[in-house]
C-alpha cells in the first residue's frame, strides 16, 4: 500500500495529476484514505495541461512498446529514462 511505503520511507508528500472532475473525485477520496492510514502523508494535486487531459497511464502502459507513438505525451526526462532502461535490457 502506498501509505505503508510512505511511512517506511519517511515520505510525507504524494504528487498526483488530475485530468478532469472524475479524476479529482477519485484522487480526493484516495488522499483521504491515505491520510486515515498515515496522518503524516499529504497529497499535492497538479492539474493536467489541456492538451494532455486525454492521456492516461493505462494508454501509455498499453502502448509503451511503440515509444514513438506515445513520446509526444511524455516529458523528455521520462522518455530518456525509458530509452536508457531499454538499452540496459
Amino acid at each position: 500500500m502506498p501509505e505503508n511505503y510512505a511511512r517506511e520511507n519517511s515520505i510525507e508528500y504524494v504528487a498526483r495529476g488530475i485530468r478532469d472532475s472524475r479524476d479529482a473525485e477519485y484522487e480526493l477520496f484516495m488522499a483521504e484514505k491515505n491520510k486515515e492510514y498515515n496522518e503524516r502523508l499529504s497529497t499535492v494535486f497538479f492539474p493536467a495541461e489541456k492538451e494532455l487531459c486525454a492521456v492516461s497511464s493505462t494508454h501509455i502502459r498499453d502502448n509503451i512498446d511503440d515509444l514513438d507513438s506515445v513520446k509526444n505525451m511524455l516529458c523528455e526526462s521520462v522518455t530518456e529514462i525509458i530509452e536508457r532502461i531499454r538499452k540496459e535490457i
